[in-house]
């Protein structure tokens, strides 16, 4: 049986480094909320206005190409003073459906999509959110077969 001494020193895989300078490979994943995962100006965001079918519903309006010219999905919620005057309001509607999008993520086709939320948001609870962000994805062609597989939190208490 090797001592604790020398397990240390064994090589392991996936991780490079000699004895106890180990240092884990330098791997990107591709997160959801990068500055790489979001439509970023207003020449993308045009593209998607023009040439993206739009999905409406009680909640929210989604825009989107289903098939992402540059092959990533990618995300951007547009909400402005209208919506309401108060910051607090729209950045709690904007968390609402970036944690929504988040959940979907996996399941989610390389699609280009922009996220209007309507005023009817003000209040709502996440439970009354994700089904219709998940259905309006769905009827828009945004998730991948295996989204079903997905499963759905609902926000409450772990069962």
């Amino acid at each position: 049986m090797p001592s604790a001494d020398a397990a240390a020193n064994l090589p392991v895989p996936g991780v490079v480094g000699v004895g106890t300078a180990v240092c884990a490979p330098t791997l990107r994943r591709w997160r959801p909320f990068t500055a790489e995962t979001r439509l970023r100006n207003a020449r993308q965001l045009q593209c998607v206005r023009e040439n993206g079918t739009q999905e409406t519903g009680r909640y929210l309006l989604v825009r989107a190409i289903a098939s992402s010219p540059d092959g990533h999905p990618r995300l951007a919620i547009v909400i402005s003073r209208r919506f309401s005057g108060k910051a607090v309001i729209r950045n709690r509607a904007r968390r609402l459906l970036r944690e929504a999008y988040r959940q979907l993520f996996p399941a989610l086709r390389p699609a280009w999509i922009l996220i209007v939320p309507r005023q009817a948001i003000k209040g709502r609870m996440f439970q009354d959110v994700q089904p219709e962000v998940r259905q309006l994805f769905r009827r828009a062609g945004l998730l991948a077969a295996a989204a079903s597989a997905v499963p759905v939190n609902t926000g409450g208490p772990a069962a």
